[in-house]
C-alpha cells in the first residue's frame, strides 16, 4: 500500500512542479464489494502513456521516472528539482504480494479523455498483462492514475493488509490509523475513503507536519487506536513532554528535517508505570514511514539505505544532528530521572543550555 500511495504522491508532485502550482490528493479507498475486498489508489498527476504503462509496469527495476518518453515529454521536470521517492522500479511490483488480480487506469497529461488505457494483470506476474483503450466508462476526466486491487484476504486477518485480528477497530478505522502515520510527513494531500466513509477524509495536508502543533504531531505518528490501555496512559504522559521537549532538527539552510526529542525510558511519564521497551521515532522518506531510529520520539526526514525502503537513516548531517543534541541534552539534563513529566502537579525543572552532547565522529 505504501509504494502504491508513494508512486502516486510521485506522480502529483510532478505535476505541481510542471504546472508551478499546488497539487492535488493522493486518495485511497477500502471497499467491499459481494463478499470481496478492494483496494484503489488514485492520483491526478502527470499519467502515464500506453507506452509508458508497459515499460513502467512490467518491466521489474525500470523507474518511470528514467522511461525516455516521460522525459521527453517533461524535459525539464528534473531541472526544476524534482526528486521522485520511487527510484528503482520495484515499487509497483509490491502490489502483487497483497493481490493477484489488478487493474491499472491511466491517461498521459493534457491528453484526451478517449485516449485513457487499461493495463489489467489477470493473474499477478505468472501471466502477460493485457493493454487495451478503456472503455467509455473508465475512462479519466483528467490526467492521472488509478490502480485498483482485488486482495487475496480480508484487510483485518494476519494474512491481509493490517496484519491483525484485533476486532476492536473497524476495517474504517484501522484504514484511517495506519494511513495517518505511515503518511505522516506526506509532500501532498493524502485522503482516504474507507467502507464507512460516505466520501474521501482527508488526513495529512501536504507538508503540514512542519507546523502543525507538537501534541497533533505526536498523535499523528504514534496513534493509540491500537494501543492496549497501559500504553495509552504512557503515550498521554509522553506527549506532555513531548509538548514541552521536543526540538526541530534544521538543515544548514534552515529547512526542518525533524521534530523530535531523545527519550531514555526513565521520564516521569506516569507516577505509578514506567515503559519497559526502547522508545523510537519513525524515518520517512518522501513522507512515508520507512524506519525508525531508537531513543527518539518524533519524527525524522531520511534516506532509504535499501531499495525496498525498509531501512532508512537520517539525511542529517553530523553537524546537524549534533546542534540538535546539545539543544536535548540540556532538556535531559534539566529532568533527571525520576523527574515529574510536565502537566503534573510538581514544577517542572527549567530548561537549560549549559550543558550539552558531543556526537562521536
Amino acid at each position: 500500500m505504501r509504494e502504491l500511495i508513494a508512486n502516486g504522491a510521485d506522480a502529483t508532485r510532478a505535476r505541481a512542479v510542471h504546472e508551478e502550482s499546488p497539487g492535488g490528493a493522493v486518495t485511497v479507498r477500502l471497499r467491499q464489494a459481494d463478499d470481496v475486498w478492494w483496494l484503489e489508489v488514485e492520483d491526478h498527476g502527470i499519467g502515464m502513456s500506453p507506452e509508458t504503462m508497459v515499460s513502467a509496469l512490467t518491466d521489474f527495476g525500470i523507474s518511470h521516472w528514467q522511461n525516455a518518453s516521460m522525459l521527453a515529454a517533461f524535459p525539464r521536470l528534473l531541472a526544476k528539482g524534482f526528486e521522485p521517492t520511487g527510484r528503482f522500479g520495484i515499487g509497483f511490483f509490491a502490489v502483487f504480494m497483497i493481490a493477484d488480480e489488478v487493474q491499472v487506469r491511466s491517461l498521459a497529461y493534457d491528453e484526451a479523455p478517449r485516449t485513457t488505457h487499461v493495463l489489467e494483470f489477470h493473474h499477478g506476474v505468472a501471466a502477460r498483462p493485457l493493454l487495451r483503450v478503456a472503455d467509455v466508462h473508465e475512462r479519466l476526466r483528467s490526467s492521472g492514475t488509478m490502480v485498483r486491487a482485488r486482495l487475496r484476504h480480508d484487510p483485518r486477518t494476519v494474512e491481509g493488509l493490517f496484519k491483525t485480528t484485533d476486532r476492536r477497530l473497524t476495517h474504517n478505522q484501522l484504514l484511517h490509523s495506519r494511513l495517518t502515520r505511515m503518511c505522516a510527513l506526506a509532500e501532498v494531500d493524502v485522503a482516504v475513503q474507507g467502507p464507512d466513509d460516505p466520501a474521501p477524509v482527508r488526513i495529512v495536508q501536504a507538508g503540514d507536519w512542519t507546523r502543525i502543533p507538537p501534541a497533533e504531531l505526536f498523535r499523528r505518528i504514534y496513534r493509540r487506536d491500537e494501543a492496549n490501555h497501559l500504553d495509552r496512559i504512557i503515550y498521554d504522559g509522553y506527549e506532555r513532554w513531548f509538548v514541552q521537549h521536543a526540538d526541530d532538527l534544521l538543515d544548514d539552510e534552515g529547512t526542518i528535517i525533524g521534530r523530535a526529542m531523545v527519550a531514555t525510558g526513565w521520564e516521569a511519564v506516569h507516577p505509578d508505570l514506567r515503559w519497559m521497551r526502547p522508545t523510537k521515532a519513525p524515518i520517512y522518506v518522501g513522507g512515508f514511514e520507512s524506519g525508525e531510529i531508537w531513543w527518539c520520539l518524533g519524527a525524522f526526514v531520511g534516506r532509504p539505505l535499501t531499495a525496498d525502503r525498509l531501512k532508512a537513516f537520517l539525511i542529517a548531517s553530523l553537524d546537524q544532528l549534533q546542534t540538535w543534541l546539545e539543544a536535548q541534552a540540556a532538556t535531559v539534563c534539566a529532568s533527571p530521572p525520576g523527574a515529574a513529566s510536565p502537566g503534573s502537579n510538581a514544577a517542572t525543572a527549567p530548561r537549560s543550555s549549559s550543558r550539552s552532547a558531543t556526537v562521536t565522529r
